[in-house]
């Protein structure tokens, strides 16, 4: 899920909600910003997305949020490209 919310100053600021697995919640949570806990449920990370984003590590927590989603015929396709 991709929304925008206000910063302190009214600036809007990409907002990525992501589905990951507990283990790497917990690591991306340890490292504080850009990442948080959400109020969604327990198995989602939220990311903003600011100058300073990494892009490679963003990539990879999409296609891992996909995984978490897709049918495991679109996750074999997904692994037959890489």
């Amino acid at each position: 899920m991709l929304i925008a919310v206000e910063d302190p100053t009214g600036k809007a600021v990409p907002l990525l909600v992501l589905r990951t697995e507990s283990d790497e919640r917990d690591a991306l949570l340890s490292m504080g910003h850009p990442y948080f806990a959400p109020r969604a449920r327990h198995d989602r990370i939220g990311v903003l997305l600011t100058d300073t984003t990494d892009w490679e590590e963003l990539r990879e927590l999409v296609t891992e949020s996909y995984r978490i989603l897709a049918p495991k015929k679109l996750i074999a396709q997904l692994d037959s490209t890489r």
